[in-house]
């Protein structure tokens, strides 16, 4: 699964001991559901000093999964702010120390930054209404390799049924945008905890 668990800087400069143990139940799941493999994701939702330790904790947390349970896991780092220029900051200070990077679009801006940084590797949908992207956009996710996705818990997070109608919208709208330009979709789980990926099936 590409969006196993969301961790916060905080959790992750905790206790180490604790993050291994979590991401280790989440291994046996996997396995058991037959996933190949795990991204466990640091969610970084503001520019801080403790980012690239953070990273790096989660770089180290995965070695020890790989070894102990010869899953595939691999740290992700996912970028969810409101301006580029903060998306910038993040991605230079993470982007060395995480296999995978994605940034979740909220805005125009933030769907051609996405798009057009060589460092970004996932657009992501958000739980915000999508805007349409800018003209030739879509291109350079094209020329760059860009895979595109979906999280299946962000359609559970609060809101009523019109949210929720808009928020399929969204996905549907973006679902169409890939296929018809060849672009890879993922379709995640995205829980903030540990689950089963049999829940998700």
């Amino acid at each position: 699964d590409a969006f196993t668990r969301g961790f916060t800087v905080e959790e992750l400069l905790g206790n180490r001991e604790k993050i291994v143990e979590e991401l280790l139940e989440i291994a046996t799941a996997a396995r058991e559901s037959g996933f190949q493999g795990f991204l466990p994701t640091l969610i970084l939702e503001e520019q801080s000093a403790e980012l690239k330790r953070a990273a790096h904790a989660l770089w180290e947390a995965c070695r020890s999964v790989q070894s102990l349970r010869g899953l595939k896991c691999h740290p992700r780092c996912h970028v969810r702010v409101d301006r580029v220029d903060e998306a910038k900051r993040i991605v230079q200070r993470v982007r060395g120390v995480c296999t995978v990077l994605s940034v979740e679009i909220t805005t125009r801006e933030l769907y051609a930054f996405a798009c057009r940084d060589r460092r970004v590797d996932i657009v992501t949908a958000g739980t915000r209404a999508l805007h349409p992207p800018q003209k030739g956009v879509i291109k350079y996710a094209q020329l760059r390799g860009k895979f595109f996705e979906l999280v299946v818990g962000y359609l559970l997070e609060g809101g009523g049924s019109d949210t929720i109608a808009s928020r399929l919208a969204g996905y549907r709208e973006l679902a169409s945008l890939a296929f018809r330009k060849g672009l890879p979709l993922i379709l995640s789980a995205g829980p903030q905890k540990a689950y089963s990926p049999y829940s998700y099936r």
